[in-house]
């Protein structure tokens, strides 16, 4: 009787959907893959993009780094460098590929690499570039990076992830065009005179948070892929290269639809709608699994999802509320929603991770505890926290909010399209949110989320000067084993001292594809991820 009811809710849920899915409907041929993304990307511009897997689909078939990391094996994937060879701790020769090409047909050069790394003060800066020398060209196709000193994310998360390269003879018009205003009108919006310098950065500073890229024309860069057209709320269009530097890809194009009902983007799988769908929720699994013509991807997970608290919120601005919070959330309940898809993490790296400190608190579940914490706090619980998430972790938000209401906490849940949802949280819009990251590569993304200059100041409202010193040194560290220390440290602050939040699990990636469609894609972890295989892929019949 229970199977009957559940095959005639399905049977309803698809009668329902149908009219959403057909409205989406692209007219399909053998030569179209076509991608099922939970959200639109926020931006294709990749000096102002945002850290989200769908971004990163759609974007790295576009542009590309000098290298790839393949996270399965833990070795650099050639990309516009053909080679590297590490000449000494800080510094790195590049061969570049001799046939790479921009879209426009324009040739790729060194001259390339050197203005997307030396362009301005940013990457220099931030990535650990050598200020004073931080690219030194030996001739068109082959280049020497200098680093500040030994840095230990440099290879793993740096050059793959950052360092993207962009087409000069595009941008530095941009800049030019913008530097050539600002200089005639001499000083700032508040009527102070500018040097030559403060013109060049209020230049840069313009043309990277403006709109300058808007036409399909604009986003020329030397992937597999071309950007043909941009749908705004409907779809992404990508075009193949067929002059290619690895070779012309084996489909004409790629299309991304934007579904965010996981609901719909399942049944669009299902129906070939989709030939691949990202963000495959773990309840769909195993009835997928047993599906004729779909495989499933299931990779190691190498990031980690949390609880935030924001401190400069009143009550968690409380060292003590916060571990109340953590004692009252059952986070082995949690984790236990996704079966063996997910596994419990105690801090703020992947279990899977080599510097996952294994000896933090993992906050057992002792709402008793949390009750005698919040005694000692003073809680009165006068406060209501707002806690933001959305719709795919509606079932967990609703767990927390009785977790801490059982315990005298009142919480309020804020559901967000997940279109504004990372930019609200990484804006500091939020209470309590749930959020997760994906493309942990090197244990220096912990600098990124909790140094108070990056995401700590914002997400978390968060400033230890201790923490940041030690984020700070593990940067400029490269000896591997120096760098355990510090990042053991540096967890040890973050989890039992200051409990910034409540570390939940870290969570496969999952993937799914239509195999009557396509052949060749690869499970892989992000930040390379499946999208990596496209440029590869071949479509079956």
């Amino acid at each position: 009787m229970k199977k009957a009811l559940r095959v005639t809710i399905l049977i309803l849920i698809v009668v329902m959907l149908v009219p959403l899915m057909s409205g989406i409907a692209f007219a399909q041929d053998d030569a179209t893959v076509t991608i099922g993304l939970s959200s639109e990307p926020t931006s294709l511009d990749i000096r102002n993009y945002s850290l989200t897997s769908s971004t990163f689909a759609v974007m790295w078939q576009i542009f590309e780094p000098l290298m790839y990391h393949d996270t399965r094996t833990d070795v650099l994937i050639p990309g516009l460098a053909a080679s590297y060879e590490q000449l000494d701790e800080d510094s790195y020769q590049f061969n570049l590929q001799p046939d790479a090409m921009w879209h426009d047909g324009e040739p790729f050069t060194a001259a390339d690499v050197v203005f997307s790394l030396a362009r301005n003060s940013r990457p220099i800066t931030q990535f650990g570039l050598d200020p004073e020398n931080p690219v030194e060209v030996v001739d068109d196709h082959t280049v020497i990076v200098n680093t500040n000193g030994p840095q230990g994310p440099f290879l793993k998360q740096n050059l793959p992830l950052n360092m993207i390269i962009i087409p000069e003879h595009i941008v530095a018009p941009l800049y030019e065009e913008v530097e050539n205003a600002t200089y005639e009108a001499g000083t700032d919006a508040d009527g102070n005179e500018l040097t030559a310098e403060q013109v060049r950065e209020a230049a840069i500073r313009s043309v990277e948070n403006g709109e300058n890229w808007t036409e399909p024309s604009a986003y020329i860069g030397t992937g597999p892929f071309m950007l043909d057209s941009w749908q705004r709320g409907e779809q992404i269009t990508l075009v193949a290269n067929e002059n290619y530097w690895g070779g012309a890809p084996n489909v004409d194009r790629l299309v991304y639809r934007f579904v965010e009902d996981t609901t719909s983007r399942m049944i669009g799988l299902e129906s070939g709608d989709f030939d691949l769908v990202l963000d495959v929720p773990d309840t769909d699994v195993e009835r997928l699994q047993n599906e004729d013509n779909i495989e499933v991807l299931i990779s190691p997970g190498l990031g980690y999802e949390m609880l935030t608290m924001n401190q400069s919120t009143p009550g968690l601005d409380n060292v003590l509320v916060r571990q109340a919070i953590a004692y009252a959330v059952d986070q082995d309940e949690i984790t236990g929603l996704y079966g063996d898809l997910a596994t419990r993490t105690c801090g703020p790296l992947s279990v899977n991770s080599g510097f996952y400190n294994t000896e933090v608190n993992c906050f057992p579940y002792d709402p008793d505890q949390a009750r005698e914490l919040l005694a000692e706090a003073g809680w009165d619980g006068s406060i209501t926290f707002q806690l933001k998430t959305i719709s795919s972790l509606v079932d967990e938000a609703i767990l927390i909010e009785f977790y801490l209401e059982d315990v005298g906490i009142d919480v309020e849940i804020q559901e967000v399209d997940a279109g504004s949802y990372y930019s609200e949280v990484r804006s500091g819009e939020s209470e309590l949110a749930l959020y997760s990251f994906g493309n942990i590569s090197d244990p220096d993304h912990i600098y990124w989320v909790f140094h108070n200059d990056q995401l700590g100041g914002r997400v978390f409202s968060y400033n230890n000067p201790a923490t940041n010193d030690l984020l700070i040194t593990g940067q400029q560290t490269a000896d591997a084993a120096a760098r355990l220390d510090i990042y053991n440290e540096a967890q040890r602050l973050l989890v039992d001292e200051d409990t910034v939040a409540v570390f939940l699990y870290s969570s496969a990636y999952l993937r799914a594809y239509r195999s009557d469609r396509l052949s060749g894609l690869q499970p892989m972890p992000r930040p390379t991820d499946v999208f990596y295989w496209l440029r590869a892929v071949e479509l079956v019949g």
